[in-house]
């Protein structure tokens, strides 16, 4: 530990360059990172005195493995690991940035047990009561580790073990805190084992972080000891490949899985070839992409064993990653009728996590015959080859072969103990190593009972598990005629404009459905929040927002209806796949979220409405875009359809401008225009916030900005209630948001942004 950089000088001397430099007392690695002399060195000490008085030098161990143990100890000295993790990528990289397995994969038997008795004795030592955190470094070329830290509280992987294990190290920690001991207290899951047991996973865990860098221009985009991600998700599967694809998934929607055409994209956006040098690059000095620049590199002909000396990952896991590779160059060769001769490899495909829309992809594409063009199966159809009949692939095919031959997930339970003892629990994943469900479903009725049997099945399993529920039973309606199952749908991963107001939103809707006595059928991906904590709902998916998941768990469970109005815009973006499958979305319509959603049928709609808008017009060639600015004038607001929190949109003061960035606008939505209108400066920008039943408003709330319309409302300061808004402003914000509420038929939540300048409301 150094106070001053003299001492970090003489410190980094003594133990020899690259060091390592961390600012003490500080969170997420701030002030730390690597330097390979002394001039690197005085300039990362003074960063870090920044934030700490002190910093600490450590010798740079890139290249070794990261590691970390959940340990709980009592005040009885009853000590044991809930759970230990290992980092996919090597030392260098901050944990909260690294993709991180549970249980580790790669450590032998002995490693482990080192490992593990090394963490008990040093929390014994400390004499930690509670729960604490100890990340190692472990060389892998011999039996040397490191402890790097030791965390005596709970610490960021603390949620990660909590949800990958089903063991609520909060909870448990805070009953120990109190005095209780590990003996005394119970197993959440089993209800019958003590909390004095190390658990046993037959699955694989893995969580991927979130970065958003994209959104700061000037940032380094290069990922290091110092954490820069904005959020996590967590998924889960029974091999290494199901779960990494599921989570490649999970954290970006626009992505298919492990695929090189992400880092295409990274490398197009950059103005970069994509050529073998830059994506060596990537592999040796890691940004967010450096997983999909793997896919890159086997695609290019690059061997397990060159990523492996350009990364340093460790070679099990770039075996698996190249075994994804394997599977796909095999899709490649054939198309659709191929495939559906070939169970075995349609299976596998799918035991290693490949989505339907990524087979779909990468089959070849057969000519369609001039009088038998591609068409898509229907959901009744007999589900055969039969139904395509030439052209792009579609999901909606690769999902009809697959039902037919009888290839669908099974639904399996954290069951904390691998199966040694009978679990009872609703916190579940979707698997296809699998030939049996753990729980009942609503699909299997038609053996197993009426409706009513199962509900009472599962409320009878829900108060068994957890021995209490949010709402107490005798508050709730009796009676199971009325009472019903909806599927909520979270928020995924948070990210910029997309964090915790959309968890409450969602664990408020799940008490209230409770309360009234129904079923709440949570599906989340997202280990930071409330709504997938498994004692909140009668039943937690934790599976990716996705609409083949989505559309499978609705066909199994059979929900009364589907929540997409609590988590944010990814499943507002699900409402209409989700509709034309028949499966029922509660609350305003699908055709009034689409009207809202595409930039194009609501400027429209306003017109129609007589609302006045800023002059707009939607473009799907440069040219268009050029010839409306020419006529309404600088600035202009470019706005793509169905984005969240101002993605891709950008207020442009120039022909040169608007040249530049369309290329990016564009990529955000094919699917959806495109709409570009005149900005207005110096108006004051505000927000209706209303509740509304079959078009008619319930109640409302109307906030002011502080700052001019073009700060956007997730970063600028807001009035609640408006303080300087003229009496007659008010009155139209309100007539208008009742004009647009009958005319949407709107039931549930909306809001709407409007632009006041000269007492005129846009």
């Amino acid at each position: 530990c150094c106070c001053s950089v003299e001492e970090a000088v003489e410190a980094a001397r003594q133990i020899g360059y690259p060091v390592l430099v961390r600012a003490a007392f500080a969170l997420g690695g701030l002030g730390s990172g690597f330097a390979s002399d002394e001039q690197e060195l005085k300039a990362l000490v003074n960063q870090a005195f920044v934030n700490s008085p002190q910093v600490i030098v450590d010798k740079s161990l890139k290249g070794w493995k990261e590691l970390e143990y959940e340990v709980v100890r009592d005040a009885s000295d009853n000590c044991i690991t809930v759970c230990n993790m290992e980092n996919f990528d090597p030392m260098g990289i901050h944990t909260g940035d690294s993709i991180v397995i549970a249980p580790s994969q790669t450590l032998t038997n002995e490693e482990y047990f080192r490992l593990r008795e090394c963490a008990l004795k040093v929390v014994r030592h400390l004499g930690v009561v509670g729960e604490c955190n100890i990340q190692y470094s472990v060389d892998p070329h011999s039996q040397e580790f490191r402890i790097i830290e030791v965390n005596a509280r709970l610490s960021r992987s603390s949620a990660l073990a909590s949800k990958a294990t089903g063991y609520p190290l909060a909870y448990v920690a805070a009953k120990l805190a109190l005095g209780s001991d590990l003996v005394s207290l119970r197993n959440s899951v089993t209800r019958v084992t003590t909390a004095c047991f190390e658990p046993s996973l037959d699955y694989v865990v893995a969580k991927v972080p979130r970065w958003d860098l994209r959104k700061f221009s000037t940032v380094d985009q290069t990922v290091g000891s110092c954490m820069k991600s904005v959020g996590e998700v967590m998924a889960i599967g029974r091999t290494f490949e199901e779960t990494i694809q599921k989570a490649l998934r999970m954290v970006d929607e626009s992505c298919s899985g492990f695929e090189a055409e992400r880092f295409d994209q990274e490398l197009m956006h950059r103005g970069v070839a994509s050529t073998v040098e830059p994506v060596k690059a990537e592999l040796q000095n890691p940004s967010p992409t450096r997983i999909w620049s793997i896919a890159k590199a086997f695609e290019l002909g690059m061997s397990v064993e060159e990523v492996h000396g350009l990364t340093k990952i460790d070679r099990w896991f770039l075996s698996k990653l190249h075994h994804i590779h394997c599977l796909k160059q095999s899709l490649k060769s054939m198309d659709y009728q191929e495939l559906s001769k070939n169970k075995a490899l349609l299976r596998e495909t799918k035991r290693c996590g490949f989505a339907d829309r990524q087979i779909a992809k990468e089959l070849r594409t057969r000519d369609a015959g001039p009088s038998s063009p591609a068409k898509l199966p229907a959901e009744d159809d007999s589900l055969g080859a039969e139904t395509y009949a030439g052209g792009r692939v579609q999901e909606a095919h690769v999902r009809c072969l697959r039902k037919k031959l009888g290839i669908c997930p099974v639904v399996k339970q954290i069951d904390t103990l691998a199966a040694e003892f009978p679990a009872e629990t609703n916190y579940l994943y979707l698997t296809y190593s699998g030939t049996e469900h753990d729980v009942q479903l609503a699909s299997e009725l038609g053996r197993s009972g009426s409706e009513d049997d199962l509900m009472s099945r599962v409320r009878e399993q829900h108060t068994a598990v957890l021995g209490r529920s949010s709402t107490p039973v005798s508050a709730r309606k009796d009676s199971r005629i009325q009472a019903s199952r909806f599927m909520v749908l979270g928020c995924g991963p948070y990210r910029i404009g997309s964090s915790v107001e959309f968890d409450w939103c969602s664990v408020s809707c799940i008490k209230t459905l409770r309360s009234l006595g129904h079923e709440a059928i949570v599906i989340n991906c997202n280990p930071e929040t409330v709504s997938t904590d498994f004692d909140e709902s009668d039943r937690l998916y934790f599976e990716e927002l996705s609409h083949e998941t989505v559309l499978d768990i609705a066909e199994m469970e059979q929900p009364s209806g589907v929540v997409v109005s609590v988590g944010g815009q990814t499943p507002n973006n699900l409402a209409m796949g989700l509709h034309q499958n028949g499966v029922k979305i509660l609350g305003t319509s699908v055709e009034a979220i689409d009207t809202c959603e595409n930039r194009f049928k609501f400027s429209q709609l306003c017109d129609s409405l007589r609302i006045d808008q800023p002059e707009w017009s939607e473009f799907t060639t440069v040219e268009e875009a050029f010839h409306f600015c020419k006529r309404a004038g600088f600035p202009a607001l470019v706005r793509p359809s169905y984005v969240l929190s101002g993605a891709a949109m950008r207020v442009v003061n120039s022909n040169e401008e608007l040249d530049r960035f369309l290329k990016t606008a564009a990529v955000v939505s094919r699917d959806y225009p495109v709409v570009i209108s005149k900005y207005i400066s110096g108006a004051k920008e505000v927000e209706l916030d209303a509740i509304g039943r079959d078009g008619e408003l319930v109640n409302y709330a109307i906030a002011e900005h502080v700052e001019n319309a073009g700060v956007h409302s997730g970063d600028a300061s807001l009035l609640l209630p408006a303080q300087k808004l003229f009496v007659e402003t008010h009155r139209r914000v309100k007539t208008m948001g009742q004009k647009l509420c009958r005319a949407l038929k709107i039931s549930g939540p909306f809001n709407i942004q409007f632009m006041c300048k000269k007492k005129e409301n846009k």
